[in-house]
């Protein structure tokens, strides 16, 4: 079974709330704020993906193309070498 991960986002924004790997339920994910992020947010599980898990900060969801993308401001820029 391929292995997957648990993206909740802002349904309003696609804002990334939180990403999991595997599945996982609100009440798991948020605790005693699941209710809270239930009101705004929407589950989705989807193919893992390793550069999102751990860069999650630079992502949000393409509320229209419902895709995960790259930040504007990460796009394109250079990493420094030295």
């Amino acid at each position: 079974m391929d292995k997957k991960m648990t993206v909740f986002f802002s349904k309003n924004t696609g804002n990334i709330e939180g990403i999991f790997e595997d599945e996982i339920s609100f009440e798991n994910a948020f605790y005693e704020r699941h209710l809270d992020v239930m009101s705004y947010c929407i589950k989705a599980v989807i193919e893992y993906d390793i550069n999102v898990l751990s860069g999650a900060s630079k992502y949000r969801v393409d509320l229209e193309k419902q895709q995960i993308v790259l930040k504007e401001e990460y796009q394109n820029k250079p990493i420094n070498i030295f």
